[in-house]
């Protein structure tokens, strides 16, 4: 899961420092791209940072910058390229390999990462910002413990930050404590209300607690902010048949699909759909699928148990919901009341 964006202050190369027509010019296209940059108009942005590198390839940062904006647009590879080419021209700047360091834990080059994350904790000790990135670093090693060590040292610093309550409550999501996780993603939107991943999270918290009315309520709020966001348009696509709205949630599906078609999410909604529909063999075929792939899929094992009650295979559907229940997944602990 990506949880948040992390802002970085653009940094500024200073005329005085220039000792060419070049590096003068290069000085002012540096400085046009930056104010681009500040009114998102990333296009201007990109050229003018395109000119300073022309003008001086040796810029770090400048291709420090040009990072920045390749990230916020979601181009990582090229973001990745950048911030290692400013490390390169500049090993001493450190905020180049924190940017790097963040950019190869979001694709999951964790090993990388976690080197240059070591070697910049001693710098970075009393960081908001490292350690919060750290701290997400380490949830994606399911590290927990260390990584909840590193968010509360950020929240001790400025506990006035969506981010880090966001993802403190992340982890309680992740081990399953429900009414934690409620409070820290509420304490997240206190502080920003429309912190779309604290609503999608929150989402997901009342979806745990089997309030699906209420899921769907903040699920909406959720992509309403961002409509184009994988993983809340696959939370509201479980809300939506969750609460009978099979012709919304079709659509929805659908544009999932084109997406990513092989994503799990995407797959055990595709699969929920076909059993709201009777079609249980079409689900049960991509469950199994699931659960051999991606078994930590929330409430895989509810649906799968649900087909099979639809297949009048009550002893497969009993073995299934044993499984939910032991990941503490409400609806299966009822259901294997009744086996």
């Amino acid at each position: 899961m990506k949880f948040v964006n992390f802002l970085v202050l653009l940094l500024f190369f200073t005329s005085t420092a220039c000792k060419n027509k070049d590096k003068a010019e290069a000085a002012e296209f540096f400085k046009r791209a930056n104010y681009n940059f500040g009114k998102n108009e990333t296009d201007k942005a990109l050229t003018f940072y395109n000119e300073a590198i022309e003008k001086v390839p040796d810029f770090a940062d400048a291709y420090f910058n040009r990072g920045i904006l390749f990230e916020k647009r979601g181009e990582m590879s090229l973001a990745i390229k950048d911030y290692r080419k400013a490390v390169d021209l500049d090993d001493s700047f450190k905020a180049a390999k924190l940017n790097l360091a963040a950019a190869l834990s979001q694709i999951n080059e964790l090993p990388e990462a976690q080197e240059i994350f070591q070697n910049l904790e001693d710098s970075y000790k009393d960081s908001l910002e490292f350690n919060s990135l750290y701290g997400q670093h380490l949830i994606r090693q399911n590290k927990l413990d260390e990584a909840r060590k590193f968010l509360n040292i950020s929240k001790d610093l400025d506990s006035t930050h969506a981010e880090v309550w966001t993802n403190l409550g992340y982890i309680e999501y992740l081990e399953k404590n429900w009414d934690a996780a409620h409070g820290d993603f509420e304490n997240a939107l206190k502080i920003e209300p429309d912190f779309a991943f604290s609503l999608n999270n929150l989402s997901n918290v009342y979806a745990q607690k089997n309030d699906w009315s209420k899921a769907l309520e903040y699920s909406t709020k959720a992509i309403n902010i961002d409509k184009n966001n994988l993983i809340f348009l696959n939370t509201h696509s479980l809300n939506l048949l969750e609460n009978n709205k099979l012709n919304e949630a079709e659509e929805l599906i659908l544009r999932c699909s084109k997406l990513e078609e092989n994503n799990p999410y995407f797959l055990r909604n595709n699969a929920v759909f076909y059993l709201k529909n009777g079609e249980f063999n079409k689900a049960e075929s991509i469950l199994l699928n699931l659960d051999k792939s991606n078994p930590d899929v929330d409430f895989l094992y509810y649906y799968m148990g649900t087909t099979y009650r639809g297949l009048n295979n009550t002893e497969k559907a009993c073995q299934f919901f044993k499984r939910g229940a032991l990941l503490h997944d409400l609806r299966s602990e009822v259901l294997l009341k009744r086996c």
